[in-house]
């Protein structure tokens, strides 16, 4: 089963960062980041 959310973009300092809701929360200090391209 697919599970989307909708997460909050923020700046921090020069960088882009994503709010990842609680139940997305990640083990570990890396992930690896997929953007599909939208028409």
């Amino acid at each position: 089963m697919t599970v989307h959310r909708h997460v909050k973009l923020f700046k921090n300092g020069r960088n882009q960062a994503v709010r990842i809701p609680r139940e997305f929360e990640l083990p570990g200090e890396d992930a690896i980041m997929h953007r599909e391209e939208t028409d």
